[in-house]
């Protein structure tokens, strides 16, 4: 059973429902507040509503609610509409939805909310986008997220919210974007976020927050000015890379790992200044990469790792400058590379404590270092390479 309504307007449909509230041509004039709801109940439905810009600038409200089985619903609120407000909750299997609030759109909220198995959402506030608002909340296995806003957007926050088996995220605040935040939260098996805030992008802070097995994360911010990205990770064979490159400055990376066979990576290189990056891992099967090479300077790299078989590897070459690179490990078989070559004023410190533990602090062609390597334990190596 199918049943459909406008919030002001009612009418019924069996399967599908379509309505335009196409405001510019007077038609739905009498609805307050330009103001579209419709609600579907049973299986195989499909919903979309249309609103373009009212002349006189009044709100935009579109909501939809869908309970059943494979349904679809998509809303558009595009063309410089301003103050707008887009929900779609959708309860079932096979659940999809799309909502569009682009082209030179202002002040705008976007919302999906999926409760099921096999669903998919996808928002988009792209195209001179301003102070724009997306959410999508997610329970249950095999779905995946999509939120973008690109392209000479500015303040936008992106949230999505993960809870179950193989879901993935991909968000995107690229190309002339200022001043966005995207959250990532995933509990779960296998899950897998993406978040890229890049090419002349600026003031971005990117989070990701993954519990459970197998999940994989990564933050791109290329070409970026004043970044944050954080990566925190929970559970076995987990994987995370932060990019920070290429004409990028005051970027802050971090990323916190605890579990087995985790793997972290850092990278912030090709001209970039006044980085900070810090890896802390605590498990085993760890390993963990820092560069920060190749004309960069005012750099700060740590690693911090306790357990088993770990091992770090922290790069500050190439002409980099005013460099501090700090490893610190805590357990068997663990291993530490600093390499600060064809560089200055730096500062490299390796702590190790346990057995078995090798240590390696290169820097060739240098000035004005300064080199402290302490090891405790049985059977450890320290080499350093003036």
């Amino acid at each position: 059973m199918s049943r459909t309504f406008n919030r002001y307007t009612p009418f019924a449909g069996i399967s599908t429902a379509v309505l335009f509230a196409l405001l510019t041509t007077g038609a739905w004039a009498s609805v307050p507040n330009n103001v579209a709801e419709m609600i579907q109940d049973g299986d195989d439905n499909t919903a979309t509503i249309v609103q373009a810009p009212d002349p006189d600038g009044i709100r935009l409200e579109a909501y939809i609610n869908q309970a059943g089985d494979y349904n679809y619903a998509t809303i558009t609120q595009n063309d410089s509409s301003a103050y707008n407000v887009a929900t779609i909750d959708q309860s079932g299997d096979g659940n999809s939805a799309d909502l569009s609030q682009s082209w030179y759109s202002v002040y705008n909220e976007a919302t999906v909310n999926q409760g099921g198995d096999y669903n998919t959402a996808w928002v988009s506030q792209n195209d001179s986008s301003v102070a724009n608002y997306a959410t999508i909340d997610q329970s249950g296995d095999g779905n995946s997220a999509g939120v973008s806003q690109s392209w000479d957007s500015e303040y936008n926050h992106a949230s999505v919210d993960q809870s179950g088996d193989y879901n993935n995220t991909w968000i995107s605040q690229n190309d002339s974007s200022q001043g966005n935040t995207a959250t990532v939260n995933q509990s779960g098996d296998e899950n897998s976020a993406e978040v890229s805030q890049s090419y002349g992008a600026g003031y971005n802070d990117a989070t990701v927050d993954q519990s459970g097995d197998y999940n994989i994360a990564s933050i791109d911010q290329d070409g970026s000015l004043y970044n944050v990205a954080e990566v925190d990770q929970s559970g076995n064979s987990n994987d995370a890379t932060v990019i920070q490159r290429e004409e990028s400055e005051g970027n802050y990376a971090m990323i916190d790992q605890s579990g087995d066979g985790n793997s972290a990576t850092v990278s912030q290189d090709y001209h970039s200044f006044y980085n900070h990056a810090t890896i802390d891992q605590s498990g085993d099967y760890n390993s963990a990469t820092i560069e920060q090479n190749y004309d960069s300077a005012d750099n700060y790299a740590s690693v911090d790792q306790s357990g088993n078989d770990n091992s770090a590897e922290i790069f500050q070459s190439d002409y980099a400058q005013y460099n501090e690179a700090t490893v610190n490990q805590s357990g068997n078989y663990n291993s530490a590379t600093i390499l600060q070559n064809e560089s200055m004023d730096n500062v490299a410190h390796v702590d190790q404590s346990g057995d078995g533990n090798l240590a390696f602090v290169n820097m060739v062609g240098h000035e004005y270092d300064a080199v402290t390597v302490m090891q405790v334990g049985n059977g450890n190596v320290a080499q350093y390479n003036p």
